[in-house]
């Protein structure tokens, strides 16, 4: 109940640009990684950050229905092949060069989520499969508007702005901690989402 309070906190945080400190503390929420694969369309992949997902409300008709519920529950976070320049970009469009020093670490946090994260897998009713990974984290993020500042995207990515679901965007600066779900969890949040 206190992880949920605190997100509850964090999502309440607004970024002004004119605030040089824009970065967020959280206890422990779950890192979702997302690879959407069908026959019919290029791969998609996707991410987002949540204190808790709820697998029966995941939209199962396509992907844009099953993306569309999935940031209903969870802040849009930008893939970690993008992680340099939108660290780069957001430092200037805030006006704060201690930003920087966070430059290099998209490789490290990619690299760490993956070691520490529980795969799971949900059928999609056209055919797709969708592999979710989850990783329990802490640490500092930042949060901000989709509207008050633009994205790169990479390029099997999504148009963020095509999503009504996706409003505000958390950035991982420093992760203190990187958790593996057990498969209990994972088993537990999976069990009624392909039935």
């Amino acid at each position: 109940m206190k992880n949920i309070v605190l997100f509850l906190l964090l999502l309440s945080c607004s970024v002004n640009k004119n605030l040089s400190n824009t970065d967020v503390r959280v206890k422990e929420v779950l890192y979702l990684e997302v690879d959407i694969r069908n026959k019919d369309v290029n791969p998609i992949l996707i991410s987002g950050i949540t204190s808790e997902i709820n697998f029966d409300k995941l939209l199962k008709l396509n992907e844009n229905s099953f993306i569309e519920s999935f940031y209903k529950q969870a802040i849009y976070t930008p893939d970690f092949l993008v992680y340099d320049t939108v660290i780069t970009e957001y430092s200037k469009y805030v006006g704060d060069k201690k930003l920087m020093k966070y430059l290099g670490n998209g490789q490290k946090l990619m690299n760490l989520v993956n070691h520490n994260s529980r795969e799971t897998k949900i059928l999609l009713n056209n055919g797709g499969n969708v592999f979710i990974n989850i990783t329990k984290i802490k640490g500092t993020f930042i949060k901000f508007d989709k509207n008050d500042f633009k994205l790169t995207k990479i390029s099997n990515g999504l148009n963020i702005d095509e999503f009504q679901s996706i409003r505000e965007i958390l950035l991982p600066l420093d992760i203190e901690s990187y958790t593996k779900p057990s498969r209990k969890f994972v088993k537990k949040l999976n069990s009624c989402s392909n039935k």
